[in-house]
């Protein structure tokens, strides 16, 4: 019997998407971490930078890399080789099953598609109206499609989509996998790491990128009244800049925040989990999220979590996370001091959330990923 053959589509994903590259990562380690994936063939289509999302699973004999784009922002190169080139690749080698991993595929491929599907923030997308069209455009036509089975990051993504196409054809929802070694980074390197950034003094903790969703505006004006009680607090962003980057610079000068904030750059994984494990806890205050990866890192290290109330908090992460209101500041400020200020509670949070986590690592949800190529 003849091994099927898979397909990773990876024209689109690069590396400053953020939380959906992380999400790709993990989905493709958690399958090769399986045994049973020496039992397929695998090939990926790939841009400059996505082909490091597979590089370190070569060479093997059942890899294939081929890099076919380099400027994956291009909607018109990008609609080519999505469509034509795709088409193409996929007859020659016989492709069985191809999975594209930037919440559309290409309507011309015909193959059996598996789509992950992020979230639908982009549906109405105010700020990137070119991504705005070509994603609402092209999932239209995946829904018209026989062959395309979408697979949500969430349930919450799933009942979007629902609730915006009606007819999409939907299979198993697929959170964020975990590495089984995540979180256990030796603390031995976290005074040097601490040093190394200036983060000898207590600090809380936003990962996001400066996205407008992303409220950083309304975690600044929470923090202004925090530090009053807290003198010698810091907040801590590791953030990459984004299209709200200028309002968020501007509030902190305007809020005379300047020595109180510490931006981050791109760490490494292990310098990221020595991140979350220095901080007196993570501040999550999206306003719109499809699984909200940075709380699942966090919890991984025994970082403690305070959030929004969004509906997809509470899918994957229950009743661990200190919850308030993303609108309201003032909520916001007690969530926020009622975890950094009780020892007991901070404990309590950082044990049940590392002990949920476990349910998401890759020896306990590679099984289901790979169960979907058969």
């Amino acid at each position: 019997m003849s091994q099927k053959k898979v397909l990773f589509n990876l024209i689109y994903p690069t590396k400053d998407i953020g939380g959906g590259w992380n999400y790709i990562e993990n989905f493709i380690s958690a399958i090769f971490s399986n045994k049973k994936s020496i039992n397929y063939e695998f090939y990926a289509l790939c841009n400059d930078e996505s082909i490091d999302l597979v590089h370190k699973f070569l060479p093997s004999k059942n890899v294939e890399v081929c890099i076919t784009v380099k400027d994956s922002k291009n909607y018109l190169r990008r609609i080519y080789h999505e469509n034509i080139y795709t088409r193409r690749y996929s007859a020659k080698k016989g492709i069985d099953i191809q999975h594209w991993f930037g919440n559309v595929a290409g309507p011309l491929v015909k193959t059996k598609n598996l789509i992950t599907l992020h979230d639908l923030l982009f549906w109405d997308d105010l700020e990137n109206i070119p991504r705005r069209f070509y994603q609402k455009n092209m999932i239209r036509l995946n829904v018209l499609g026989d062959n395309n089975l979408f697979l949500p990051i969430s349930f919450k993504t799933k009942h979007d989509l629902k609730r915006k196409t009606g007819t999409a054809k939907i299979g198993q929802v697929i959170p964020n996998p975990l590495p089984d070694e995540y979180g256990d980074v030796n603390s031995i390197n976290k005074e040097d790491f601490l040093i190394k950034y200036n983060l000898q003094e207590p600090y809380i903790l936003y990962v996001s990128h400066t996205y407008m969703h992303k409220n950083h505006i309304n975690l600044l004006k929470a923090f202004k009244e925090i530090k009053s009680e807290f003198k010698n607090l810091k907040l801590v962003f590791r953030a990459d800049p984004k299209a709200n980057h200028e309002n968020v610079v501007n509030t902190v000068s305007e809020l005379d925040l300047e020595n109180k904030i510490i931006w981050m750059p791109r760490l490494s994984a292990k310098e990221m989990q020595l991140l979350y494990k220095g901080a007196k806890a993570m501040i999550f205050p999206s306003k719109y999220e499809g699984g909200g990866i940075p709380l699942m890192e966090a919890f991984a290290c025994r970082c403690p979590v305070a959030c929004s109330s969004l509906e997809v908090f509470k899918e994957y992460y229950g009743d661990i996370p200190i919850y308030f209101d993303e609108k309201n500041v003032e909520d916001m400020v007690s969530s926020i001091i009622m975890l950094i200020s009780d020892t007991n509670l901070r404990e309590q949070v950082k044990e049940r959330g590392y002990n949920y986590m476990q349910s998401f690592r890759y020896s306990s949800i590679s099984e289901k990923i790979i169960g979907m190529y058969t």
